[in-house]
């Protein structure tokens, strides 16, 4: 459980264990295009290699697309033609454009990071639940990304076609409002009965029951496991006010 207000891991067990990242390697390839503060109002054309295998995509060869709905067909709906248009229309090419994911990787200090593609379509792209956290963080806190991040809906528009897109993070697509703290794990930091670890009450001046949870549901994004919570009515005052603060 990371604070990306402070830097400070709350929780973690496991946390630098190396695994392969899937579809959550977009997040780099987002990162790294607009570092290059790259026009997004440019159009490009889809190509065969783009779409080639690409299993999950929207594009067809031949469709000519902004670099900005590029941007939103990768992060939202998670479009693997879209991200391998992005790392080759950028400079330099795909090749050179994956070497600047692990260099932006270094500069982030995501130790356990490495790259080989832009869209995660190889199970060699792998990272650890730290170094994630800390890129989420960092790419939901860009100007440019983090209200696309945040977008359940959205509508790609090509000369010849509207392409309407939905996220595929299912945190977006429920009516769960901002008193919500979703984990990583079955069981991290919240009991089984609602109630935080006594780690917690310990280190923010909390009472056991001044924060109580009650759990939403259990949702998979991406192949990870993330359980939701909501602020349970009886937590106290003081609770609701350190919960809101950040703790």
């Amino acid at each position: 459980v990371f604070n990306p207000q402070t830097g400070e891991v709350l929780w973690e067990e496991n946390s630098h264990e190396t695994r392969s990242i899937a579809s959550l390697t977009k997040l780099m390839t987002a990162l790294t295009f607009v570092a290059d503060d790259p026009d997004l109002d440019q159009r490009i054309t889809i190509t065969r290699a783009d779409t080639l295998r690409a299993s999950v995509t929207h594009l067809k060869t031949g469709d000519q697309v902004s670099w900005g709905d590029l941007l939103h067909l990768t992060l939202i709906a998670s479009d693997n033609s879209a991200a391998r248009a992005l790392a080759r229309t950028a400079e330099g090419g795909t090749s050179a454009f994956v070497s600047r994911m692990n260099e932006m990787a270094a500069q982030l200090g995501l130790t356990n990071t490495h790259y080989f593609d832009p869209s995660g379509l190889v199970a060699t792209n792998v990272s650890s639940a730290y170094d994630m956290s800390h890129l989420i963080a960092f790419a939901a806190a860009d100007p440019r990304l983090g209200p696309i991040m945040r977008t359940a809906e959205y509508v790609v528009k090509t000369p010849k076609r509207l392409i309407p897109i939905h996220s595929t993070n299912k945190l977006l697509a429920t009516d769960i409002d901002t008193e919500v703290l979703a984990t990583a794990a079955m069981d991290v930091g919240v009991s089984a009965d609602g109630r935080i670890h006594d780690i917690a009450v310990d280190r923010y001046g909390l009472e056991p029951g001044d924060l109580i949870f009650d759990a939403i549901e259990d949702v998979h994004v991406d192949g990870l496991l993330a359980r939701c919570f909501r602020l349970n009515s009886q937590c106290s005052e003081h609770g609701r006010r350190k919960f809101s603060a950040g703790i």
